[in-house]
């Protein structure tokens, strides 16, 4: 609660997974977009902003790096949400 968790996935395949020394492999199957949920409300205004705009830069990079297509959700309250393919 009120941590931020950050989960690392490079894909999923159907072949079973492989035990070794008590840690589960499973082969990696191709990566997916990168999607990005951005909130602009004003209650995101001064560090949150920036923190958060960072992120989006960063999260860009790495789908340039990897050749793969990132997807950018912006909303700011209920009915205001904007896609863009970044």
């Amino acid at each position: 609660e009120r941590t931020l968790l950050s989960y690392e996935r490079v894909g999923w395949s159907e072949e079973p997974a492989v035990t070794v020394d008590g840690f589960e492999t499973r082969p990696a199957a191709e990566c997916g977009p990168i999607i990005v949920c951005l909130d602009t409300s004003g209650s995101m205004m001064g560090a949150r902003e920036t923190v958060a705009k960072a992120m989006v830069l960063e999260c860009m990079r790495q789908s340039r790096t990897q050749q793969r297509a990132c997807f950018l959700y912006s909303f700011s309250g209920p009915g205001d949400c904007q896609e863009l393919e970044l």
